[in-house]
């Protein structure tokens, strides 16, 4: 990227500036994914559907924890600090038991075993994973869930709406790096100095362009980071139901959303997120936790 981006003539024919790997404000969502499927890839994951009898409309589970990075952590020679984006993935067992009609579609290289008791619940980790599949998964679903983890990048490239939850850090270049009519559920964090949570906007001024760090930053800064209870991501996962089925919601209930967003508006950035990309922080989060705006 950076020999391209340092060569006015590459520049010109390949990079689009500021559209480019979500480094600056850009609407790249809002253009057509370029991601293709040849016949061959198409056909042998259409089989692969029709036999595993996966239909449309299936909703992507995704965790990010450090099985993967102790699996590989000689080849991988990572030196950061990551400890911050994981979370377990039975945040999502309240979501699974209570939507049973649903088909759920668990991806990732590899993961923990879990136990989940439904019969719509697919398990396509360790062994099962599969490059093109995974793909093909992230293609075909009605949205995907997972936290501030590469996989998102994936599930931009295919314009697939995105449930961020547990997303940390906030920042410009994570905003933007997000799918078009995607919901962010934030991580709370809590400062020891101050005796109180930290407003949004404080949590954005900690950001720097530095993302990756080999060091517990939030512990340097005497925070602690709170992760999203399952029912702040259940009732997250209803807002976000609701959204891509553009269904309406009460008066009272649309009220309460503008003036939340009008207050929202006033924070760096959201202002163009939502309003170009229909991106926005978790009503009900917002709702519950007030005193961070």
């Amino acid at each position: 990227y950076k020999v391209l981006d340092t060569s006015k003539f590459l520049r010109k024919k390949i990079i689009l500036k500021e559209e480019s790997l979500g480094y600056n404000i850009n609407y790249i969502s809002n253009t057509e994914s370029n991601f293709k499927f040849n016949k061959s890839q198409k056909k042998q994951s259409e089989i692969y559907f029709k036999k595993n009898k996966i239909k449309n409309n299936f909703i992507v589970l995704h965790n990010r924890d450090n099985l993967y990075e102790k699996k590989y952590k000689g080849i991988l020679n990572d030196q950061n600090f990551h400890d911050h984006r994981n979370f377990n993935f039975n945040t999502y067992s309240q979501i699974i038991k209570k939507y049973k009609k649903k088909q759920f579609v668990r991806l990732g290289k590899i993961a923990p075993a879990t136990k989940i008791n439904n019969n719509n619940f697919y398990d396509f980790t360790n062994k099962k994973y599969n490059e093109l599949l995974m793909c093909y998964f992230i293609y075909k679903c009605s949205f995907a869930v997972t936290g501030p983890t590469g996989f998102l990048d994936v599930i931009r490239l295919m314009r697939k709406p995105l449930l961020a939850i547990n997303f940390i850090p906030l920042s410009q270049k994570q905003f933007f790096a997000l799918p078009k009519n995607s919901i962010i559920l934030p991580k709370k964090i809590y400062s020891k100095k101050k005796s109180r949570f930290l407003k949004i906007n404080e949590i954005i001024d900690l950001q720097d362009k530095q993302i990756h760090r080999n060091y517990d930053y939030y512990k340097s800064k005497n925070l602690k980071l709170i992760n999203n209870t399952k029912k702040e991501i259940m009732n997250a996962f209803d807002e976000m139901l609701t959204k891509i089925n553009n269904i309406s919601v009460n008066n009272e209930e649309k009220n309460l959303r503008n003036n939340l967003q009008n207050k929202v508006n006033k924070i760096p950035y959201m202002k163009l997120l939502n309003q170009k990309l229909n991106i926005n922080i978790s009503y009900s989060f917002l709702k519950k936790n007030y005193e961070i705006l």
